[in-house]
């Protein structure tokens, strides 16, 4: 008899193992595809390079330098090595209000150069967590299901850990009495994308939009035409805004 409770012992632990080993091959499985994903796309990019004429028929007329192009594919390929090599953009894990912010906003910027799919942001963002960020994340993979999380869950996930409930407090308060004032419109948007995130009481976009323009200066909020906001979403509402009070 006791040598058959320590086969049946034996055989569980066996299926546990067997178990994690599953999903750690999984989670290999995505990155493996994410990185083959992004090596297919440097591919694409250098072929489209080498496709290019290098040297073009002289118009009658010499054009202005054509900068935006080439720093645009300058800042894919950054983007592409970034991912492949793991030697950049890392996040530690600091609690401070800052770093987690700027490391999120950096993150998103690449996404939006190298064209990631909703669907991998997560599995990129987490290529870059090391020390006390990379034990949290193990944890919330116990947690929570990965395979499903969005990106906003993630950075409400992260922001909840390392950016204190103090600091939130005060974010939120300032988000809550924040006006124009002496920032142009930009300077205004910029800030207010910023603090608008720790806004949990913003149930929806509608409460969002009557934030922001109860916060423009009087000046900026006559010249806008109100009846034409009627129904428009907060990027159109901006737009308009900024166009209003010429930045």
């Amino acid at each position: 008899m006791q040598e058959a409770m320590v086969r049946t012992r034996s055989q569980a632990e066996h299926v546990g193992e067997s178990d994690t080993s599953n999903d750690q091959d999984s989670r290999n499985a995505r990155l493996d595809r994410l990185i083959d994903m992004m090596e297919r796309f440097l591919e694409q990019q250098a072929k489209l390079q080498a496709d290019r004429p290098t040297s073009p028929p002289p118009p009658p007329t010499p054009p202005p330098p054509l900068s935006t192009p080439v720093i645009r594919n300058n800042v894919i390929d950054v983007v592409g090595e970034c991912f492949l090599k793991y030697k950049s953009l890392v996040f530690e894990g600091a609690v401070d209000s800052k770093i987690p912010e700027n490391w999120i906003r950096t993150m998103e910027r690449l996404f939006d150069c190298a064209r990631i799919p909703n669907t991998e942001k997560v599995y990129c963002a987490i290529m870059m967590l090391r020390e006390d960020a990379s034990y949290w994340w193990d944890t919330m993979t116990v947690m929570h299901d990965i395979n499903s999380m969005t990106w906003e869950t993630f950075k409400n996930l992260l922001e909840e850990k390392f950016v204190t409930s103090a600091t939130r407090d005060d974010k939120r308060r300032e988000f809550a009495n924040l006006k124009q004032g002496s920032m142009t419109v930009a300077e205004y948007l910029r800030k207010f994308d910023e603090l608008s995130r720790y806004a949990t009481y913003l149930n929806n976009e509608k409460q969002k939009i009557d934030q922001f323009l109860n916060g423009l200066n009087p000046v900026v909020y006559k010249d806008l035409e109100v009846a034409d906001l009627e129904g428009a979403d907060f990027a159109k509402v901006a737009n308009k805004s900024f166009k209003g009070g010429q930045g």
